[in-house]
């Protein structure tokens, strides 16, 4: 009885958004663990979905491409919020390896982060156009050089 008395006190305290934004807050990690797919094993599933606010953890991480591995696709798509950071992975140059690509793509809302790397000077090596360029929205963070 006391731990439903507790509850109460606080949901009272909660306007009724407040508590419809908990309520969804508070299941979109279930739900999110729930669409992974079924070759994602246990802890990666929850590593992925950990925090999540929806599904799109775990539909960024079924858009990644085949190539890219659970570990590294789970890295890129944690916290995601839609299928951008998978989309911006595929945009990536050919010769950026695929960390240096996951670290520039991993929370991205578009391709901004490969458009900005792109822009990057020539003298700038790839690990550095890549720390420059990370959570970009546009091109401009490279045009600053």
């Amino acid at each position: 009885m006391k731990p439903l008395f507790c509850l109460c006190i606080l949901l009272m305290g909660m306007s009724a958004a407040q508590a419809q934004d908990s309520a969804a807050f508070a299941s979109g990690p279930l739900d999110c663990y729930n669409a992974t797919p079924n070759t994602l094993d246990q802890s990666s599933s929850v590593r992925l979905c950990e925090g999540a606010t929806s599904t799109a953890p775990a539909e960024c991480y079924k858009a990644t491409p085949s190539g890219l591995d659970a570990d590294r696709s789970v890295q890129l798509c944690q916290y995601a919020e839609s299928t951008a950071p998978a989309e911006c992975y595929e945009a990536t140059p050919g010769n950026l390896d695929q960390d240096l690509s996951v670290t520039l793509c991993q929370g991205a809302r578009s391709n901004a982060p490969v458009e900005c790397y792109n822009a990057t000077p020539a003298n700038l090596d790839q690990a550095s156009s890549v720390d420059l360029c990370r959570g970009a929205v546009d091109a401009s963070p490279a045009n600053l050089l």
